[in-house]
């Protein structure tokens, strides 16, 4: 019967493993998705400090908002579940 507490020590040491690589990967993507928020502030402020007529800018930075809901969307595709 002894038998039996190497394997469970081995069955949560498996699981303990997977929680951290899957802290590790949730981490990533949410380092990513701050990337994608940082550059598209600095797009956004390169925008209003432009010289573009209003409705330029606001199509641009309506542009930069498609843009970074595709790589959000994208972003989220990589969160482990």
């Amino acid at each position: 019967m002894d038998t039996d507490a190497p394997q469970g020590a081995l069955s949560r040491r498996s699981l303990l493993d997977e929680d951290l690589l899957t802290e590790v990967q949730t981490d990533a993507c949410l380092r990513a998705i701050a990337a994608c928020l940082r550059r598209a502030q600095e797009d956004v402020e390169a925008v209003i400090q432009s010289h573009d007529t209003p409705l330029t800018k606001i199509d641009r930075v309506a542009g930069i908002l498609e843009q970074l809901g595709d790589l959000l969307e994208s972003c989220a595709d990589w969160v482990p579940r």
